[in-house]
């Protein structure tokens, strides 16, 4: 009888425990944060407050754009108050030297006044992270081409900038 009684108080715990647990919203919220852009689907977005025990502290929020036969472009926002970098080292193209990614090639952009670190890996595709501003962050991710996700970048940012307008 003991045992019956313990688990089922472990499996009370247990639902307890995935009940409380944050999980991804899909929904209205997450449609504010990405642009819709001409001729593209925007799918598989959710986003994740970023909590601590202060509350909320920021953003996690990720959508595929989709476009055939455009490759899908991956787009990520990160954003709040522990979101800070650095300045970014102006970097000419070079290689990687790392232990996991000795393909990878990195080069410093600037596109709309903002500098980002472009990496280009011959099977993971291209990303480009964009420092926003000290505490966002936009990071864009594609296995097509450099120029198609420029060109995405560009459409991107020139929509997000319109809204604030």
């Amino acid at each position: 009888m003991k045992s019956i009684t313990f688990n089922g108080l472990i499996i009370f715990f247990w639902m307890l425990l995935i009940a409380m647990s944050p999980t991804p919203s899909q929904g209205s919220d997450s449609k504010e944060v990405f642009p819709i852009l001409q001729g593209w689907k925007i799918q598989d977005q959710f986003y994740v407050p970023i909590k601590s025990a202060k509350g909320i502290e920021g953003l996690w929020a990720e959508a595929t754009y989709k476009k055939t036969p455009i490759p899908p472009m991956k787009v990520v926002i990160i954003e709040g108050k522990n979101i800070i970098w650095k300045q970014l080292k102006n970097t000419a193209p070079s290689e990687s030297k790392g232990l996991f990614d000795a393909e990878s090639t990195y080069e410093t952009v600037i596109i709309k006044g903002k500098k980002g670190i472009m990496e280009s890996h011959p099977i993971l595709g291209i990303s480009l992270v964009l420092p926003m501003t000290p505490q966002k962050t936009i990071t864009f991710e594609t296995k097509g081409s450099k120029t198609l996700l420029l060109e995405f970048v560009q459409s991107f940012l020139k929509e997000i900038t319109k809204d604030k307008k």
